[in-house]
């Protein structure tokens, strides 16, 4: 039973104030095992204000407050709690791959945990944040002004290889799994959304953007189509590019991780695979026995500067 439920349970009198009180004294102890556990963590405040809970984290020297409705930043902060790092995969490396004066583009942001962390960390940089969900959008714009950010480049949304509107799958639970399949992450309870996405190329080209130094890109499966909706941006401006690649994802757009890695070979990008374990190597393809799931592709001719930037790597 919901806190909420027992509270009307008990005014109906349903039930007697020491049945309330047996009830609520579970939901006590985890507040006390989670205040507990947050002493040895990197989130240094939570805060409810009655409808969202804003999370204060300290990350990479800088400090990040994050508000979510339950469920919305599902991801960063049970990582945290689960293993006191946000993205274990490039802890110390990203900023560094990331250079002075640089375009980001921040493609899937999500509620902005990127977009902020970014924009902190690198107070000269332009990050353009592309969030396709409504309802999310207007969480990425509020943790932006929590950390008094730039709300001026941020857009509601999506990146593909189209110019088109789009049905998006979202589950209000689980904000981060948003995508154009129904991938059914944590329950059945997604609703379809009408979405607006642009190809990459031409929002460049319609805001005379004529260079991109860094893609984050995390589009539930989605991020061929992002890319190859990008190319000419891509072999024009040679970014660094973070994306995910889930087998279980791509097979819902009918194709393989290792179509992306293809098509960016043919622009002589190099694909290295980031592990959570910190080991970073040279992926040549995806097959069953791939366990990572983040990856970056290095322009060929940046790639001596950029191992030479990542801790863990190893060439074998």
């Amino acid at each position: 039973m919901r806190l909420r439920e027992v509270q009307n349970a008990y005014k109906k009198a349903e039930i007697t104030r020491f049945e309330a009180n047996k009830l609520i004294m579970p939901v006590l102890d985890v507040l006390y095992d989670l205040s507990d556990l947050i002493k040895e963590s990197c989130i240094s405040k939570i805060e409810l204000d009655g409808t969202n809970i804003v999370f204060t984290i300290e990350y990479e020297k800088e400090q990040i407050k994050l508000c979510a409705e339950q469920g919305a930043c599902i991801s960063v902060v049970s990582n945290i709690l689960a293993t006191n790092t946000v993205e274990a995969e490039l802890e110390d490396n990203l900023y560094e791959l990331i250079p002075e004066n640089a375009v980001v583009f921040d493609i899937g942001a999500n509620i902005g945990w990127y977009s902020v962390c970014i924009a902190k960390h690198h107070p000269d940089v332009q990050v353009f944040s592309f969030e396709p969900i409504f309802y999310t959008f207007l969480y990425l714009k509020k943790n932006l002004q929590l950390n008094s950010l730039s709300t001026e480049r941020i857009y509601n949304i999506g990146l593909s290889d189209e110019n088109k509107q789009a049905i998006f799958y979202f589950n209000n639970k689980c904000t981060e799994t948003s995508s154009m399949r129904d991938l059914k992450y944590i329950n059945d309870e997604s609703q379809q959304i009408e979405c607006k996405i642009r190809r990459l190329d031409d929002f460049c080209t319609e805001q005379k953007i004529d260079h991109v130094d860094f893609i984050k890109c995390d589009v539930e499966g989605a991020e061929f189509f992002v890319f190859r909706g990008g190319l000419g941006t891509i072999k024009k401006s040679r970014p660094v590019i973070f994306t995910e690649m889930l087998r279980k994802w791509s097979s819902a757009f009918d194709y393989h991780p290792n179509d992306i890695i293809l098509l960016l070979a043919s622009l002589d990008y190099v694909c290295i695979a980031l592990n959570r374990n910190g080991k970073k190597r040279i992926l040549m393809e995806v097959n069953e026995d791939t366990e990572e799931m983040n990856y970056l592709f290095i322009p060929q001719e940046k790639l001596a500067e950029t191992v030479s930037k990542l801790k863990g790597f190893t060439n074998g």
